[in-house]
């Protein structure tokens, strides 16, 4: 059947037709039935055996020449969602030629980091036809997944034969990392009713610019300026503001020597998560973030103000972990040269060589804070030189969520 196979193809109709298992004991026993009744010299009961070995071949011809020429109109909606939000696969397929058969089957090919049932079965006969059916779908971790393309499968009433086609047509749903609202600083830290943002800065290191402007209700009368003020007639008070616009590297480590080989690695996996928590928050406490890896793959700072917080969460759907790089490599890669920047480091597993690299980001004096999600991947002896060097460390118990994390650093900041 090779040569009509090939035929077929090139005619541009349904490829891969075969028989079923069903079709194939019918042919091998009508062919037995003709040998037996040859060979007996029954030629009455040689047709009854032709007859049950034409009928599968003849159901294979019937699927192979009528499969029709199908057309795949796939929709996806939407084509970004975050992680665990459903996706709804929209598809029609269209019939431009004579469709011969019982059933059609439809299996739509996907990851496995797709959940959801991606078959449908519809009746068939002769004729032309459409079937639109929606599959919903929703991807388990994050990244970029392709869904189809779309098989369909034929088979006629007596399940003899089938016929199989592979519908061209592919589209990319891209999972955006989870994250979590995070609460103030000020509500783990007991600042009182100073702004995230104030807090956040107020920890950093920088020169203050003094202004004078005119009192307000509920401003501290400590903050009087008593020369402005008998120069103008009026209450003026100081207002401190801070002479650089506020800044925030976030470092994710993505060594895949610093963590297990699951996939996903539910640990880097929370990391994913904080770092994209993190970032967003930052971002709407007015700070301006930039994000980094151990491959020196960081953002352009030309294009930073433009890439906000959607722009930080797709390239942390796509972040993979790294045979290669170092921390010193993604320390280099962070921007440089900023007075009171705050550094967050998201660490997997930490070696000996890895404390003087992080020890000597306090060089720029810079506010380093560290969070590791797992008790045990950062020894003591490594914790006490962080801290000596100025690094604020956070070793995160299994279970944890980033905001709770994120409150736990909160305390130990303001402590």
């Amino acid at each position: 059947m090779s040569w009509l196979q090939g035929l077929l193809h090139r005619a541009g109709l349904p490829g891969t037709p075969g028989l079923t298992l069903r079709g194939w004991v019918m042919l091998a026993g009508g062919f037995a039935w003709c040998v037996v009744a040859w060979l007996m010299g029954q030629r009455d009961l040689f047709w009854p055996g032709l007859f049950l070995t034409l009928l599968p071949l003849a159901s294979w011809a019937v699927l192979a020449a009528g499969g029709g020429r199908p057309r795949l109109v796939r929709t996806v909606t939407p084509l970004e969602v975050v992680t665990g939000e459903p996706v709804v696969d929209r598809l029609r397929v269209t019939s431009r030629g004579l469709t011969l058969g019982a059933a059609a089957e439809y299996v739509d090919e996907k990851p496995a980091a797709v959940l959801g049932r991606a078959v449908a079965s519809f009746p068939l006969g002769a004729g032309r036809g459409t079937h639109r059916f929606n599959l919903v779908l929703s991807p388990a971790w994050r990244g970029r997944h392709t869904l189809g393309p779309l098989r369909r499968t034929l088979t006629d009433g007596l399940g003899l034969a089938r016929a199989s086609r592979v519908l061209s047509g592919t589209a990319e749903v891209l999972a955006l990392p989870v994250t979590e609202p995070l609460a103030p600083l000020r509500d783990a830290s007991g600042v009182g009713t100073s702004t995230d943002s104030t807090l956040l800065k107020t920890s950093l290191v920088g020169s203050d610019d003094v202004l004078i402007r005119e009192y307000q209700p509920g401003d501290d009368v400590r903050r009087i300026h008593w020369r402005s003020t008998a120069r103008t007639g009026e209450l003026m008070v100081r207002r401190e503001e801070r002479a650089w616009d506020p800044s925030a590297v976030v470092l994710l480590d993505n060594r895949a020597a610093a963590y297990s080989h699951d996939l996903p690695e539910r640990r880097f996996e929370w990391l994913v998560s904080a770092a994209g928590s993190i970032s967003v928050h930052l971002l709407g406490n007015g700070f301006s973030v930039a994000l980094t890896d151990t491959d020196a793959k960081g953002d352009d700072p030309a294009e930073r103000a433009l890439l906000g917080a959607r722009g930080i969460l797709r390239r942390l759907a796509s972040t993979e972990l790294s045979q290669t790089g170092t921390l010193s490599q993604a320390l280099s890669a962070a921007p440089t040269g900023v007075r009171g920047q705050l550094l967050i480091a998201l660490l997997g597993r930490l070696n000996y060589e890895d404390v003087p690299v992080l020890a000597q980001a306090r060089r720029d004096h810079r506010s380093c804070w560290a969070l590791v999600p797992s008790p045990g991947w950062i020894s003591p002896d490594a914790t006490r030189v962080l801290e000596a060097a100025g690094w604020r460390c956070l070793q995160v118990p299994e279970k944890t969520s980033v905001a709770q994390a994120w409150a736990r650093l909160g305390e130990e900041s303001a402590g």
